[in-house]
């Protein structure tokens, strides 16, 4: 159905991918591992048509074919969900799904918008959500567009002749356990009507969900394995060039922690409907884990520590200091950080460079200017490595 023939692609000074030889067939979910920059992106980008290879073939039923855009690759049923989600949030769900393909709704230039919405529902079926296609993006759950980027991916069905073809971009790596369960029974029964490519860094869920599994290193494909052949320690040796074990995490290396320095401390907060009577101290060098299902309340506690949420109860302190005015501002200045969980929405503004990111938080600011002196590509280049 899809095959790759010793397929090379390169980049000024860099071979992404050499010799790729892979193949996908009719109703198989196959994995793609390796490590980052291992050409996992490269092949997935090649396949839906965003990078076009330097050598080799590229094979669709038996047919060597080029894709200079995404369209065409959607042309022949090849679809993709992003990690990074490509809805536009200020659109409605139907107009997402449509995106592009709104001429079968449109009559003398005008949209049917009752046409559409009747559409998007049968698409969001297909996929088990039960919303309103005229809902607006953004008041979606992070699960609910994830559903509706494969909606839209599905309704290839009616414009590809073929068998689809639906490549998964590290589509759980913020999912919460249960949704993941549903996806991948949602995933298994599509089967019959498409073929999956699974690209993840949870090798768990791989070998759960694949027939086979492709492992990646250097931009190669180091090895092919049916389901009789997973073993983690033989995909890991694979993935990285040596086998990993205890050995790598030696007692003397450890690092130790400061049990008499307390960075943060929470003492019996409570937030109706969210958390109650939360206790708990993070000292210096100390990782400290929150685990729960999604709605335990998490995800809220760290919000509150970093004053996004005001906990109605209790008391927050922070480097020996009781907190009295939550703010995000007043979090920064004490040292805190957040990575949200939504990185894209509410981590970045995609408009700003680098540059004007890093020092986004002084020109509002939020900590005192160490220098006089205007944005330094080479400091901003430090912090992001």
């Amino acid at each position: 159905m899809l095959e790759f023939k010793n397929v090379g692609k390169s980049f000024p000074g860099v071979l992404a991918l050499q010799n790729i030889n892979l193949q996908i067939n009719p109703g198989e979910i196959v994995g793609l591992v390796g490590e980052n920059g291992a050409g996992k992106s490269t092949l997935m980008k090649i396949i839906y048509g965003a990078y076009q290879h330097d050598k080799g073939e590229l094979l669709i039923n038996g047919q060597p074919v080029v894709f200079r855009t995404p369209r065409d690759a959607m042309m022949q049923g090849i679809g993709m969900v992003f990690q990074e989600q490509s809805l536009i949030s200020n659109l409605s769900v139907m107009e997402n799904i449509f995106l592009g393909f709104e001429q079968p709704f449109k009559k003398l230039g005008v949209i049917n918008w009752k046409k559409m919405a009747t559409a998007a529902r049968k698409q969001l079926a297909k996929v088990k959500l039960d919303i309103d296609p005229q809902t607006m993006t953004s008041e979606l759950s992070f699960t609910q567009r994830q559903l509706v980027e494969l909606a839209k991916v599905l309704t290839l069905e009616e414009r590809s002749s073929g068998h689809l073809i639906i490549l998964l971009d590290e589509p759980t790596s913020v999912l919460p356990t249960q949704e993941i369960e549903l996806l991948f029974e949602l995933v298994r029964e599509l089967k019959s009507r498409a073929s999956f490519i699974f690209v993840s860094h949870r090798l768990d869920e791989v070998m759960a969900l694949s027939d086979r599994i492709y492992v990646m290193k250097d931009g190669q494909v180091m090895d092919m394995l049916t389901r009789d052949r997973f073993d983690v320690v033989n995909i890991q040796r694979q993935m990285v060039g040596r086998d990993i074990d205890e050995r790598y995490y030696r007692e003397h290396r450890k690092h130790r922690i400061n049990k008499e320095t307390t960075l943060v401390e929470l003492k019996n907060i409570s937030l109706p409907g969210h958390y109650k009577d939360v206790s708990l101290s993070l000292h210096a060098g100390e990782v400290l884990a929150l685990v729960g299902t999604d709605g335990a309340g998490t995800e809220e506690i760290i919000r509150s520590i970093f004053g996004l949420m005001q906990p109605e109860r209790g008391e927050v302190i922070l480097n020996g200091r009781p907190v009295r005015k939550f703010s995000p501002s007043h979090s920064i200045a004490e040292g805190v950080g957040y990575i949200p969980r939504e990185r894209k929405i509410e981590g970045i503004v995609e408009g700003m460079s680098v540059v004007e990111k890093y020092y986004s938080r002084q020109s509002a600011g939020l900590f005192p200017r160490r220098t006089a002196a205007g944005p330094s590509r080479a400091q901003a280049g430090k912090s992001v490595g």
